[in-house]
């Protein structure tokens, strides 16, 4: 049986994987739980699993997790803890999807320890890219990507990295709640109308970022930095079915496509078994009701989209850091009610512009530059 440990188990993706994990007990079990500050429920997840350990990231003391766990369960605190349930305790494989930067440094600790990763955290790669894929090349490291759209990338790749034949990687995206709105409506929408996503039940902040479709422009960051392809190599599709994936386009004008049920089950259960496939976690796609349209997404009606190409050409500086940080803010922002929805790439292109041109060659830097810019966007 195979080792799990989950950073971030109190999550979405954290309780899917143990849904996976509980669809496949014979192949796994869990070594290692963590969350920031849900401890009733890494309390019941601790019961339930038995993991060697767990980890509470959010504070440094508990005195009512330490007092409802199993005996012998080591517990960890705070970021630092975060990274050494990571490192310390035996894993197959740890999973990350943790939120934010902490994501960033427990991968930089498993890579050096040469630990397998499953990622399901976005600041990772759009923060850390540079970083990140100098490290992946120097210690001859794989990341396996949780995402549903990288993962859909990375199975239609033969041995799931190999972009040598490779002329683009097409990630589809839904289009979000105003594909069909004029860009005049999209600038003047509400946090009301922009939380009522079509397809999908998210969370506020990235249902908010598929309107904006910055969620896609993130996207293209981690697929840029994740199969090391180059920025005119990468694009996008609307694709409103939600139904394939993404889809890899070669040179010789082959196309291979991801295509299956809409459920974070699939990916992440791929993420730990990969290269072994198990039983469908969520059933099978009925091909007779399929109605597959593609096109593309309108550039003036989503600006965000281009701040991120725009970020995506500047290897290795800050404007990704930056991008992601101030969209962080305004999202916030936009949610509190301090401006309707095209006040969001008007604040992330003020930072871009403000904090652009810088290089950030460790994650010590690339840290400062995240509080930095949360720090600037919040004045504007």
């Amino acid at each position: 049986m195979k080792k799990i440990t989950i950073l971030g188990s109190t999550g979405s993706i954290g309780t899917q994987t143990l849904d996976v994990i509980d669809q496949n007990k014979n192949e796994y079990c869990v070594s290692g739980l963590s969350c920031e500050n849900n401890v009733d429920l890494l309390i019941d997840q601790a019961n339930q699993y038995k993991p060697e350990a767990v980890c509470l990231s959010g504070a440094e003391h508990s005195d009512k997790l330490e007092a409802n766990i199993p005996e012998n369960t080591r517990i960890f605190y705070g970021q630092q803890g975060l990274i050494e349930l990571a490192t310390q305790v035996p894993a197959d494989t740890v999973l990350i999807s943790v939120v934010g930067i902490a994501g960033l440094l427990a991968l930089e600790a498993c890579i050096k320890n040469d630990i397998r990763v499953a990622l399901a955290n976005k600041e990772a790669l759009v923060c850390g890219g540079r970083v990140v894929r100098n490290l992946l090349n120097q210690k001859g490291a794989k990341l396996y990507p949780v995402d549903s759209e990288l993962s859909a990338i990375f199975q239609c790749l033969r041995n799931g990295f190999d972009t040598e034949s490779v002329n683009r990687l097409i990630l589809t995206a839904s289009g979000g709640p105003f594909r069909d709105w004029e860009k005049a409506e999209i600038e003047q929408a509400t946090p009301e109308q922009a939380l009522k996503h079509p397809n999908w039940n998210m969370g506020a902040k990235v249902t908010i970022d598929s309107a904006t479709l910055m969620n896609k422009g993130l996207e293209c960051m981690e697929t840029r930095w994740l199969f090391d392809m180059p920025p005119e190599k990468i694009d996008v599709l609307v694709h409103e079915k939600s139904i394939v994936h993404s889809m890899v386009e070669y040179t010789d004008g082959s196309v291979m496509a991801q295509l299956g049920v809409t459920d974070m089950r699939q990916p992440i259960q791929y993420a730990l078994g990969f290269p072994k496939r198990f039983g469908a976690p969520a059933g099978f796609l009925d091909f007779t009701s399929l109605n597959l349209t593609f096109k593309k997404p309108k550039a003036e009606n989503f600006p965000c989209l281009g701040l991120a190409f725009e970020a995506l050409k500047d290897d290795g500086g800050s404007s990704e850091v930056v991008l992601n940080a101030a969209n962080e803010i305004a999202v916030s922002r936009f949610l509190k009610g301090d401006f309707l929805l095209g006040g969001i790439p008007k604040l992330v292109e003020k930072a871009m512009n403000h904090f652009g041109g810088q290089k950030l060659t460790d994650t010590g830097a690339i840290i400062g530059m995240d509080r930095e810019v949360r720090a600037f966007a919040l004045t504007l």
